[in-house]
């Protein structure tokens, strides 16, 4: 076999494993009306957890608490992975905790949500739907910050530009790369969490065409 014929397998084995599907899941964040209010929110608000999980909110995991003025606020998420199976975690939450919780939501071209709850433990979750730029900042979210991968490890051809699939980098305690949908542990300022690591997807070049409406993802949670 000759050197240009090794050349041409490597480069076709290259591609062969670098083309394919690139596993996409998904991420619902639901919130009670209050939360409302323009296309640029965000809430900071204290007070005391008075509910979990008792569905208020139609997603598959949710939390309510009461603030100083005995307003209630009501957040849920749910988690599918690349088959939409549910597979939404637990919420390290119970009632008469005291929490500080901040939510964002940001109207682009479309819409994005994100929040973060903290207790006397530190971040209980974080999680950030991750279209049109994201909605959580770093200020959010102290000791703990997510970006998107350098490089594409995935790519899946469409009738236009391919879809890039990309690892969701974490850095706290240590750094921890993950490829969606996957999770692993990952200490947050000394307490270990599970970091999930749901869609990191981005639209390529096409030769032929470009799309204007569309948006990049970097899908992620943290939950304690």
């Amino acid at each position: 076999m000759t050197t240009r014929t090794l050349t041409l397998l490597s480069a076709s084995l290259l591609l062969t494993a670098c083309s394919g599907t690139v596993e996409k899941g998904a991420l619902t964040l639901c919130a009670s009306s209050n939360f409302d209010g323009g296309d640029d929110v965000v809430v900071a608000v204290s007070g005391t957890v008075t509910a979990v999980d008792d569905g208020v909110t139609g997603c598959s995991a949710d939390v309510t608490l009461e603030d100083a003025d005995g307003e209630a606020w009501s957040l849920g998420l749910t988690v599918l992975d690349e088959s939409d199976a549910d597979i939404t975690p637990g919420l390290d939450l119970a009632v008469d905790d005291e929490v500080d919780l901040t939510w964002r939501y940001r109207m682009v071209w479309g819409d994005v949500t994100g929040f973060a709850i903290s207790d006397a433990e530190g971040l209980a979750i974080a999680a950030d739907e991750g279209a049109w730029g994201g909605a959580l900042l770093e200020e959010d979210t102290p000791g703990l910050s997510v970006q998107r991968g350098a490089d594409p490890v995935a790519e899946e051809r469409t009738s236009c530009e391919p879809i890039e699939g990309y690892e969701v980098v974490f850095e706290a305690d240590e750094e921890l790369a993950l490829t969606a949908v996957d999770s692993a542990t990952l200490p947050v300022d000394g307490v270990d969490t599970t970091a999930m690591a749901i869609r990191a997807t981005e639209y390529g070049e096409s030769r032929t065409c470009e799309t204007s409406d569309t948006t990049g993802f970097l899908t992620w949670l943290v939950v304690r």
